[in-house]
Order: C-alpha cells, then sequence, then structure tokens
C-alpha cells in the first residue's frame, strides 16, 4: 500500500504542529480509519467517528500492543483532497484498553484556553469530546468494540 495521504495536525492558531504520511483503510458510514507513519517508523491506525470531537491510535507512541491507546481530543477530523486534517484541542486521554482511560495534558489545555484564545464554544466541545470519547470506550462502541 502506498502513503497516499498527508496527516496533519493543526493548532488552533492555525499552525502545522505535525505531518505524517498517511494511507486510507476504510471511510464511509461516517467512520474513517487511516494509518500514518510515525517519525520512530512505526505505522499506527486511528479511527475518528463523524462529527466527533476526538480520534483513536491504537498502537500509540509505537507499541506493538493495540490496546495501547491515546484519544486525541480534536475539533473533528476533516479528509479532502488527499489531506486528513484535526485541530488539536492538547487533551489527551491514555492507557491500555478496556481498562479506563486516564487525562492528561490539562494544563496545557487551560494555558492555550488563555494564549490562543479558545472561545467558549470550543472549550465545551473539547469537554465533549473527552465525555464522548470515555463512553465510547466504556461500553465498547466503535472503534474500541474490537
Amino acid at each position: 500500500m502506498t502513503w497516499d495521504l498527508r496527516a496533519r495536525k493543526l493548532k488552533w492558531d492555525g499552525r502545522v504542529s505535525n505531518e505524517r504520511p498517511a494511507r486510507l483503510i476504510r471511510a464511509g458510514a461516517g467512520r474513517i480509519v487511516w494509518e500514518s507513519l510515525e517519525a520512530s517508523g512505526a505505522e499506527v491506525r486511528s479511527a475518528a467517528r463523524a462529527g466527533h470531537w476526538w480520534f483513536v491510535t491504537f498502537g500509540a507512541h509505537g507499541a506493538d500492543d493495540p490496546a495501547e491507546v491515546a484519544v486525541d481530543i480534536c475539533m473533528p477530523v476533516r479528509l479532502r483532497s488527499g489531506l486528513l486534517t484535526f485541530v488539536d484541542l492538547d487533551l489527551d486521554l491514555e492507557g491500555r484498553l478496556p481498562d479506563a482511560l486516564r487525562l492528561k495534558d490539562c494544563r496545557d489545555f487551560e494555558e492555550r484556553v488563555v494564549s490562543m484564545g479558545y472561545p467558549s464554544w470550543l472549550q465545551a466541545g473539547a469537554w465533549r469530546g473527552v465525555d464522548d470519547a470515555r463512553r465510547h470506550v466504556a461500553n465498547r462502541w466503535w472503534p474500541f468494540d474490537g
């Protein structure tokens, strides 16, 4: 398979904070699954639901075990013209499935609320994303169902 996409992580102010080669695995029915190449050379699989304020990466941080996950809280993932983009909102959930995930980077989020001027609707969306992702993990809803 070829790396036919780019996965681009943006900050609220529009800066690109990371960009990686990626390839689309599946898209449809409000779901998208892709693989990307980490800086370490590890291939990781990620998944997002349309309209949800998060996506999950299985085998996070280059772990061989797909049960090691990281959930990025972000504005909904978009796929257009070979570019997969998301606006990272700093909050992350991390851990090993099926256990509950730990919330990380709250201080970063709080600092950027001030330094980047996150509006109230964006802050509320981020916290809804945390709650929504936790519900998906707890209930083993897609993409945590297998």
